[in-house]
């Protein structure tokens, strides 16, 4: 591999890790780039909050909020959290 980050999709290295995400939304999201860690699973308790929707209670979903983030609200910088990996051939 000729890039700087080792490993492919599904590995554990950087380049398997490190996947890219666009999300446009005119006239509501400005132009700008986000490097914090974002995880499939924030795109549920942020989608909910676009359209509107107050959980009763805690849900206990893994995924966090991450429109402001998204929308410029918060600096871009990484929150503490810890992010769990499996990928293929791997034993837990």
């Amino acid at each position: 591999m000729d890039s700087p980050l080792r490993g492919w999709k599904g590995d554990l290295y950087e380049g398997g890790i490190r996947v890219p995400a666009f999300v446009y939304w005119k006239d509501k999201l400005p132009t700008h780039k986000i490097t914090a860690p974002v995880h499939a699973a924030d795109w549920m308790p942020t989608l909910c909050r676009i359209a509107g929707y107050e959980p009763p209670g805690d849900l206990g979903w893994d995924g966090r909020d991450i429109w402001p983030m998204l929308s410029g609200e918060t600096p871009h910088t990484p929150v503490e959290r810890t992010l769990y990996f499996m990928g293929p051939d791997r034993r837990a």
